[in-house]
């Protein structure tokens, strides 16, 4: 179930980055996998807003606009990214940790 999936992976003791796109998020996909590239200490979830499969966590979650971020530390919430202004900046303060 892909609820308790996510539910499971962002009570991780590593930083979490959960990104939710579509295909038109060109620019921000390629900064994300940028930075999934080059931060194996940190884990990175996708989920592509378009695929069947993922569209039971977007309805839970309530999303309505893309992209859009959540980062999660120790289990917690600890900021949310709507769109691409300043997301490569936003984001690495949490990499770089």
């Amino acid at each position: 179930d892909i609820i308790k999936t996510y539910k499971q992976l962002v009570i991780s003791k590593k930083i979490v980055i959960v990104y939710f796109f579509n295909e038109e998020c060109i620019k921000t996909n390629n900064i994300y996998n940028n930075l999934k590239n080059n931060n194996k200490n940190v884990l990175f979830l996708d989920y592509d807003v378009e695929k069947k499969d993922n569209q039971k966590l977007i309805n839970i979650i309530d999303l309505k606009c893309y992209p859009y971020f959540f980062v999660y530390k120790n289990g917690k919430l600890i900021d949310q990214i709507l769109g691409t202004l300043n997301v490569e900046k936003i984001l690495g303060q949490y990499v770089c940790t």
